[in-house]
This record gives C-alpha cells, structure tokens and sequence, in this order.
C-alpha cells in the first residue's frame, strides 16, 4: 500500500540502554499485510458508502429534484432569475445616470447643496440661540423670562389656592352650594321662560309667535307713513289752528 517509514521512540528507553553500531533495537508490533487490509477494509466501506451517497444526492440532482436540482435545471427559475437581474440591472443604470429620487440623490448635486444650506442655516439658528438671540434664545438664556414665568406660576398657584379655599366669586362658584344652587335656580327658571316663549305664552310669547300681532304692527306702521305723508303734502289741512274769543 506504500513505501515503509520507521518511528523510532525513545520515551520509554532506560538510561542504562545505549545502543552503539551494529545494535538491533526491537519493535513493539509488526503488523503484516493482512493487518493492513483488515484496518483498510473499515474505511474503504465508508468511503463506499460515501461515494454512494454522493452518487444519489447527483442523481437527484441530474432529475431536477431539490432546491440545487431545481436552481439547475428548472427553465422557468432561470427565467425569472434572469428577469430579476435584468431589472436590477435596469434600476442601477437608472440610478447611475441620475433617474428617480435615488438616482437624483447619487447624481445630483443640487440636493447635496441643499442639504449643506439646510446644515448651515440649523448651525446659524443654533448659534443664535446659544448667543440668547431671538424668542428662544431669551428663554434660554434671560433670567428675567424665567423670573416672570416662575412668577406667574406663583400667582396661579395662589389664584388656584384661592379657588380651592372658596375666595372670591370663583371660589364660591366651585365652593359654595347655595350659590350653586341659586344659579340652577336661575337656570331653570330662564329654561322654563324660554319654553313659554318658544310655546307663545303670555305677551312675550305672543309677541313672537302670533302673526296677528306682526300683521296689525305692520298695518299701523303703513298707516302712519301714509299720514305722515299726508301731512307733508297738505299740511294746512291738518294744522290749521282756530282761536275764539270770549
């Protein structure tokens, strides 16, 4: 099966053993060739076995069975395979000379020029405030804003507190119930008034809701532009005065 090689050991030699020329030394197992063989035969059913494994798995791959036998033979997966490279392919050459957003975005420059002004003008906004420039700024950086608006949430605290404790007409509105009371009262009673009215109860109400009234308003009102006229036209007949002496 091969040429022969010696492997000469000396970890288990005595330190009295010297070997000098001419010497033997004994080996430990000498194995014939129908060792060899046997040892041989155990890896060479394997490789057997082996290579009959790989002759099945290229079998199914020749008749087109399984994902690899299919990515190979299967006409219609390397149709659409190379329908997706070809718009792929497609998309690329579009983006390289600059088609759709993409394209505009790797070609052109303009949105690269107007990114870096955006950038600019953020930096000039943010220097500004940093400098208490500006509405921002100042609320930043001025104490006095801080001051008023601490103070002014003091103030609503207190109005707040006021409020709670039943101070002022707020604080009796959320607080005390007789005014509650009254006012649902005066509620009620203008919801039942206007219910009347919107019914044509009393003078009010038929003041709205009568057209008779309306009608005989209206009459008078005619009338009186008509006297009125009139008396415009010939005023001696309606301002003539007699005196009479005793």
């Amino acid at each position: 099966l091969g040429e022969t090689f010696i492997d000469i050991d000396r970890t288990q030699a005595k330190a009295t053993q010297t070997v000098g020329e001419g010497s033997e030394i004994q080996i430990r197992d000498h194995p014939d060739i129908q060792d060899v063989v046997r040892s041989s035969q155990t890896t060479l059913q394997n490789v057997d076995v082996l290579v009959r494994r790989v002759d099945r798995i290229i079998g199914f791959i020749e008749s087109g069975q399984g994902s690899i036998g299919k990515l190979i033979y299967d006409q219609g997966l390397y149709n659409r395979l190379n329908t997706t490279l070809n718009e792929v392919q497609g998309m690329v050459n579009q983006i390289a000379n600059g088609k759709g957003s993409i394209g505009k975005l790797v070609a052109s420059d303009e949105l690269y020029n107007k990114a870096n002004a955006s950038v600019d003008k953020l930096n000039t906004i943010i220097d500004e405030i940093q400098a208490g420039k500006g509405t921002v700024g100042k609320l930043l950086k001025d104490p006095s804003l801080y001051d008023n608006a601490n103070q002014t949430i003091g103030k609503a605290n207190s109005l707040m507190n006021d409020i709670n404790s039943g101070k002022g007409a707020l604080g009796k509105f959320a607080k005390d119930e007789q005014f509650a009371n009254k006012l649902d009262n005066t509620l009620t009673r203008l919801s039942n008034i206007m219910t009347s009215l919107d019914q044509g109860e009393g003078s009010a109400g038929k003041l709205l809701k009568d057209p008779s009234i309306y009608t005989n308003a209206d009459q008078m009102l005619i009338e009186t532009r008509t006297l009125v006229k009139a008396v415009r036209e010939n005023p001696k007949k309606y301002l003539t005065i007699h005196f009479k002496v005793f």
